[in-house]
């Protein structure tokens, strides 16, 4: 009995004290990373998403750069950017689920939704978060010393076509030639792939007109700087009456890219003087397949960091909070940001009505 009474007071007390520590420690507070980690990155939320744009080098893969840093910064996702020919190529895998994010004109996002030009099936996973930048583009470029100094010249050249990754930048190029009368049969049409490939193929006078794009872009500033380029004015109006264009040119420009705009560029960039150029609009897009809590948090994320994203590209600064939500919206936003935009109090009559005619499509 004594050994047993022995146990009893020396062993049993050493027992509760060990099993009161493992307690406490299984309790204790986790580490400030742990806490984080639980806090800030939801099962939902997938760890990475891909973001869609267009090859490097150009302006539209600079804009998605700075996003991706922005969203990989400031929300518990990480962004890549998944650089490519142009939205034909990166929509189907937006329509998939195989990539999450996309950057692109709401042209393009309105053509892959409704099967319109370049897009033979629609893509009805197609959904939007925000509205982005202006395009500010030269439609139509040639080489200074060409001795081309207007559109109709242009008759019997070669000209850049196909752009088979790229439509909006086809169809700009299809309204500018029927602007002053001409169609693709008045031209010699090469073959290229984005309009990274047709400036190039102008500097290595392959053709003689290509996509001039934004005067500002780094491979346009790149090229020009060794073979000065020249932009021709959009329906050969002269820039000083760009501000006001002729209701027949703004019809001809709409007929092929629908909501675009006619205006007088201002000289920058690669331009030696202003230029009659033409403007439209690109959006933050997404696959309806990202969950609802990811596209929430994306949209607030890019919202509330306006600030953060302007510095970091010229066509950024346009990505203010006053400008990203539009009740003309090119598809369905998606219900992750519908719920944002519901919270901010900025949601509209306009948009739901536009809202639930594009989902019954």
């Amino acid at each position: 009995m004594q050994r047993y009474h022995w146990f009893w007071v020396i062993w049993v007390p050493l027992l509760l004290i060990g099993l009161m520590l493992s307690g406490c420690q299984s309790n204790s507070t986790p580490s400030a990373s742990t806490n984080k980690a639980q806090e800030t990155v939801p099962e939902e939320f997938p760890s990475t998403i891909g973001l869609g744009t267009f090859p490097t080098g150009g302006s539209s893969y600079m804009v998605a750069t700075g996003v991706a840093k922005v969203l990989s910064d400031r929300s518990p996702i990480k962004v890549i950017v998944k650089p490519s020919a142009g939205p034909v190529a990166f929509n189907p895998l937006l329509e998939s689920g195989e990539l999450g994010l996309g950057i692109e004109s709401g042209n393009d996002i309105a053509w892959s939704y409704n099967s319109g030009p370049g897009y033979e099936k629609p893509y009805k996973n197609m959904r939007v978060l925000v509205s982005g930048h202006g395009n500010p583009t030269v439609t139509l470029s040639v080489r200074l010393d060409s001795g081309i100094s207007s559109i109709k010249e242009l008759k019997g050249k070669r000209v850049a076509g196909g752009y088979g990754g790229f439509v909006v930048g086809k169809q700009c190029v299809t309204a500018t030639l029927e602007s002053v009368g001409l169609t693709w049969n008045d031209v010699k049409e090469i073959p290229v792939a984005d309009p990274s490939s047709a400036v190039r193929a102008l500097q290595e006078r392959r053709v003689d007109a290509a996509f001039g794009g934004q005067p500002i872009g780094s491979l346009n500033l790149e090229i020009d700087s060794a073979t000065p380029l020249h932009a021709l004015n959009f329906g050969d109006l002269p820039a000083e009456q760009a501000d006001n264009p002729p209701i027949e040119l703004v019809e001809v420009l709409r007929k092929y890219v629908p909501g675009a705009s006619i205006y007088r560029q201002h000289k920058e960039g690669f331009l030696k003087s202003d230029s009659t150029a033409i403007n439209f609009v690109s959006w933050l897009a997404a696959s309806s397949k990202l969950s609802a809590d990811a596209a929430y948090e994306i949209t607030k994320s890019v919202y509330e960091n306006d600030k953060e994203l302007q510095p970091l590209h010229d066509l950024l600064k346009e990505w203010r909070q006053e400008t990203m939500f539009d009740s003309e919206q090119p598809a369905p936003y998606h219900e992750g940001a519908v719920r944002f935009w519901k919270e901010k109090g900025l949601w509209t009559p306009e948009a739901e009505e536009n809202q639930k005619r594009l989902l019954g499509q």
